[in-house]
């Protein structure tokens, strides 16, 4: 079967993450982490790419960047097969290490840029592994409480400073961006679709769903199919037209 293209960011922003084949380990120690820094460090110079944001799990790694003069994913390319050349070598094995083709979402505006900047350095509070986001010594978000290195925070901090941004990054929420829970998914309930709706797009009715722009509608609605609500159940909760919601 062919691979679906990928969709293209008209930002040129995208939110990445690469897992482990098979969902194993990627990193056995800190060795490892900093290898994996020093291979994106050198893609993002050869890419000229601008990163705003990284975070390195056990099994997984999330990067929140956008395209300089290659496509995004020559960039991701490069830092993966700069970084398996190491852990192979060093672990006297061969073959892939990732699984064949790493996800990716589009971020096209602020308001989107924002809920994956957080849901990336959350990752590691969410997990328990951290009391405070700034503690995960692998994520971007030491960078943006202290010196930057590697990250870009010029965009973060030109909307909202740095003090707001201290307690914003802890700040309870249920965001999903590329969402990677291995648990099966169930036909969302009427209730759940609304209350999707809300999260999504802060409307919390029809109308007021209708009045998004275009570009809001089919954010939200290519999310919620994506986890398995109907074009059915989408019309009911939004009025949209079935072409709409099938477009989206």
């Amino acid at each position: 079967m062919p691979r679906t293209k990928r969709t293209v960011s008209e930002s040129g922003v995208y939110h990445v993450m690469l897992r482990g084949i098979n969902r194993q380990r990627i990193f056995e120690d800190d060795d490892d982490r900093e290898s994996l820094l020093a291979s994106l460090d050198k893609s993002l110079i050869k890419s000229e790419a601008r990163l705003f944001a990284w975070c390195l799990m056990s099994n997984h790694l999330h990067l929140l960047l956008k395209e300089g003069h290659e496509p995004i994913g020559s960039t991701v390319k490069r830092m993966a097969t700069g970084y398996v050349r190491h852990y192979n070598v060093k672990n006297g094995r061969v073959g892939a290490l990732f699984q064949e083709r790493f996800r990716s979402e589009t971020v096209p505006d602020e308001r989107y840029f924002l809920t994956v900047l957080r849901y990336i350095h959350q990752n590691p509070l969410k997990a328990r592994l951290c009391k405070h986001c700034a503690e995960w010594k692998y994520s971007s978000c030491s960078e943006y409480l202290g010196e930057a290195n590697r990250t870009d925070t010029s965009l973060l901090f030109s909307l909202m400073s740095p003090e707001r941004f201290k307690e914003w990054t802890d700040e309870p929420n249920r965001d999903l961006c590329l969402d990677i829970g291995a648990q099966p998914k169930r036909k969302p309930s009427d209730e759940d679709i609304k209350k999707q709706l809300r999260h999504l797009t802060g409307a919390d009715s029809v109308t007021r769903f209708q009045a998004l722009t275009k570009e809001e509608q089919e954010r939200a609605l290519s999310k919620l199919k994506a986890k398995g609500v109907t074009i059915k159940q989408l019309q009911a909760a939004t009025g949209l037209s079935y072409y709409a919601i099938q477009k989206a």
